[in-house]
């Protein structure tokens, strides 16, 4: 049986960028909660993730800088 599985799109200026955010929602004292009541109940909030950074090409749709 396969499992839900989400999906982010989130847009970064650069790489230093994108694991600074992923460093500190990671060690985010919430999150950490979450996962820590989850396993408590014997459940597995997040079984992996997987990475895949999108780069534009040149027939890319324009993007407007992050906000």
């Amino acid at each position: 049986v396969d499992a839900p599985a989400f999906a982010y799109l989130l847009a970064w200026t650069d790489e230093a960028e994108m694991r600074a955010g992923w460093d500190a929602f990671m060690a985010d004292a919430q999150w950490a909660a979450i996962k820590a009541d989850t396993a408590a109940q014997g459940l597995k909030m997040v079984d992996g993730i997987d990475d895949r950074v999108l780069t534009p090409t040149d027939f890319s749709a324009a993007l407007e800088a992050p906000t």
